[in-house]
This record gives structure tokens, sequence and C-alpha cells, in this order.
């Protein structure tokens, strides 16, 4: 292998200092390169001022040729075998591919030229060249083989729309791909939501954040905030929030609690649409007014958090605790401020206090006020003593 250093003219302003290893290169600029001994016998270890250099830039390509880094360091400093280069206050870019994918910024860190590898340490900045999306913490790792950027410790990802928090990430800029691990946090600007979960997976492109998974044990756990204050809340083994339109999908074990309206919802698919206020379920579900202490279940349902109406389809029926009712039908469209219902199709109201049973195409009534006016082609009435 040619030494790393060549000795050079003092006619020359900026040094240019150049090396291959397995057809990998790297150089490093405007530096006062060390005189290299002739042979192996007359070597001596070179001195501190001899492997430091001031103010230059620490280049590296792959065996393309096409840059994998180039970095400018306040000092630089190599081990004896120049395998290592200590830096310190350092701006530069990551490449892969040759293309730029990362602008960073740190206190310090260490170059390893042959392994082609970056370790950071201090308080580090990378800031994706393609989408701008700004990564930060106290330790950054770069291996462009593995095609792999490791950020830990303290560490925050910050994006127009959403910030994230976690013990560590790990980007990868082929897929466009970021994977943040322990105790994440990420919070919606607007509207304002909070997700916590142990696993997050944020693709980029498609602009879809993941967090837990169906098998997951541990739930993840979402709160709406007003104010920074927590109104609505969920928690699912699976959430998928999608940036662009805004839309919450969750799934496996699904429990939804809103506090205006008082309802709490749960199965085992929910998507909740955060522009249109629209939670819509394409399975089983489980409806529940505390105030009213009514349940319904159905087959399928949606909840228009505007309006304050579910409309259910489906094998539907409700029960009311006060007087002990039972309401079954196809459909049901229930308005929550003044709650009333309105049924439709094969209906069968049966109460407990006084007992009765009512059967009919279709009824009206109120929870509420315990009554229920059935109408429409043949009404059965039937008075159980």
């Amino acid at each position: 292998m040619k030494p790393f250093f060549h000795q050079v003219t003092l006619a020359v302003l900026v040094v240019g200092v150049s090396a291959c290893n397995n057809g990998q290169r790297w150089f490093a600029s405007n530096q006062r390169p060390p005189q290299q001994a002739k042979d192996a016998s007359s070597a001596r270890p070179l001195t501190q001022e001899e492997l430091a250099f001031h103010n230059g830039t620490l280049n590296q390509a792959d065996p393309q040729g096409r840059p994998l880094w180039q970095i400018k360091v306040k000092q630089a400093t190599y081990n004896q075998d120049r395998r290592t280069a200590q830096v310190q206050e350092l701006v530069g870019e990551l490449f892969q591919d040759g293309k730029s994918v990362f602008q960073i910024k740190a206190k310090q860190g260490e170059v390893y030229p042959e392994s082609q590898k970056i370790s950071l340490k201090g308080e580090i900045i990378a800031t994706d060249t393609r989408n701008g999306i700004r990564l930060e913490g106290r330790e950054l790792e770069w291996q462009p083989q593995a095609d792999l950027l490791i950020l830990r410790r303290n560490l925050s990802i910050i994006h127009p729309q959403v910030r994230v928090s976690a013990r560590e990430a790990y980007a990868s800029s082929r897929t466009h791909q970021l994977q943040a691990q322990g105790q994440v946090v990420a919070v919606l600007n607007e509207p304002k939501l909070r997700l916590r979960t142990e696993r997050l997976v944020w693709q980029l492109v498609q602009q879809r954040l993941t967090a837990g998974s169906k098998a997951n044990a541990q739930p993840v756990q979402i709160e709406r905030l007003v104010r920074s204050q927590p109104t609505d809340r969920a928690t699912a083994g699976q959430a998928v929030l999608h940036l662009n339109p805004k839309v919450l999908a969750l799934q496996s074990n699904v429990r939804l609690s809103f506090l205006n309206p008082d309802l709490e919802i749960a199965s085992q698919q929910l998507v909740w649409n955060l522009g249109q206020g629209v939670v819509t379920s394409p399975q089983a579900l489980y409806v529940q007014d505390r105030g009213q202490k009514v349940a319904v279940t159905a087959n399928a349902g949606q909840l228009d958090l505007n309006q304050k109406r579910v409309q259910l389809t489906g094998s539907v029926q409700t029960t009311g605790k006060r007087n002990r009712s039972l309401l079954k039908t196809d459909q049901l469209t229930w308005r929550i401020p003044t709650q009333s219902i309105e049924a439709r199709g094969n209906v069968v109201y049966q109460q407990q206090q006084p007992r009765f049973e009512l059967r009919g195409p279709q009824a009206f009534g109120k929870f509420q006020e315990q009554a229920v006016l059935i109408s429409g082609g043949n009404v059965v009435t039937e008075i159980i003593p």
C-alpha cells in the first residue's frame, strides 16, 4: 500500500494527501504531512504534532470513486498507523451511492477510513438533504456500506408535522426509512396527538408511521391533546399514522375513549380520520355511552365526532341498564346530544320494567326517556305478564 502521506514542497499552500486500500481512497487537505521513513528499519513513532492538522477537510470515496463523506474539521489527529482520526468541531456531508443524503454537525468524533465508518459524539445534528428531516442526539454512527445511520442518547427526529423522541434510531437512505426504538414518543402537531410505543417505523416516502405490531404484548398508547392536556385516548396492538391525509388506523384489541361525547368504543379495527373527525370500523364493535348507561354492539359502524352521531349496521343490539331494555335491528342511527335513535329493519324492542315486546320494520325513540315508537307495516305488541 502506498504511504498515506507524501512529501510536498513548501510552495504548495493547500496540500492534498491520498491513499488507496483495497480500491478505497481517502485523503485530507490543508495539513502538514509527516515525513515517512524510507524503510522499516529507520521507522520511528510520529509525534502528536506530526499526526495532527488544523482546519482541514477529510474525504472518503468508495472503490468506484464515489464520495462517502466530505468533512471539514477544526482539528484532526491520526493514530500511529493512521487508520483512525480523532476530529473536533466538524461539519460536512454524508453520501450514499455517490449522492448526498445527510448534512452533519458535531462537537467531536472518530473517522475510520479503512472500515468506512464515522462515529460522532457531543451535540449532533444530522439533516436529511432530501426531505429536510432533522435528527439530533449525542451519539451518531455512519456505516455507508450497510446503508445505516445510527443515532443514540437524547435523540429527536424533527419533521414539520411530527416530532419523535426515543432511545435510539436507525436510518436507511436507500429505503427512505427511519426506525425508532425504546420509549418512543411521537407528537403530531395538528391536530395535537401524542403516541407512545416501544418501536416505531417511519416510511418517509409513503408519509406513514407504524407503531407496535398486531401481536405486540405491550399496546400502543395514543392521546389527543387540547392545550397540552389529554382528552381522547386510545390503545391498540398496532397503530398506523398517515400524514397525508391525516388518518390513524388502529388494529388488534382497540379501545377508544372520548371525553365529548362521553363514549367508549372497542373493536379489532378502527380507522380515525383526524381531519374529518370520523371514526369507522369495518368489523364488529362495541359502543358505550357511559353517562346514559347504554351499550350497543354491531357488525360495523361509524362515529361522526363533529355531528356527535353514531351509525351502526348489521345485527345491531342496544341494551339500556336503567330499564333493562333491549333493541335489535339491522340499522341504527344514534344522535348523542338528544339521545334520539332511529332503527330500521327487523326491529325488536324488549323491556323488563314493565315487561313487553314490540316488533316492526322501524322504530324511533329516546334512550333518556326510555320510550320507543315502532311504526310502518305490521307492528306486533306482546305484553309479558
